[in-house]
């Protein structure tokens, strides 16, 4: 299946067929493309998505909340995207807000305690 990113062609290969490659330009370390929540949807409990190689989507990952939040404190970017009328877009940063002793990812800075990482898909 082809698809169109924001800024550039991108050419997906299905993930059971291979390697998944997107030509772009670098948006982030990790792209997230998706979002799996905890049965009272305030916390999330892993992201997946695709490892940003400068010049396209690399190899899928899923990583857990606690490995995103110790990867953003150690400046490994991570933003989202979504597939919108057939083309990667790129979404908003994803950061971490600490709020008493919990620390949370999101894509806004606000005082809510809960994960949000807009409408990304679910797993």
């Amino acid at each position: 299946m082809g698809l169109s990113a924001a800024s550039g062609t991108c050419h997906i290969i299905d993930e059971n067929l291979g390697k998944e490659v997107i030509e772009m330009a670098k948006w982030a370390d990790y792209v997230v493309t998706g979002a799996s929540y905890d049965r009272d949807h305030k916390h999330i409990v892993a992201v997946k998505g695709y490892a940003d190689t400068e010049n396209n989507l690399g190899p899928a990952f899923q990583h857990t909340r606690a490995q995103v939040v110790s990867n953003i404190k150690n400046n490994i970017s991570y933003c989202t995207a979504r597939i919108v009328e057939g083309k990667y877009n790129r979404g908003q940063n994803v950061v971490t807000i600490t709020i008493g002793v919990h620390e949370f990812i999101k894509t806004e800075r606000n005082n809510l305690e809960e994960d949000n990482l807009g409408e990304l898909p679910e797993f």
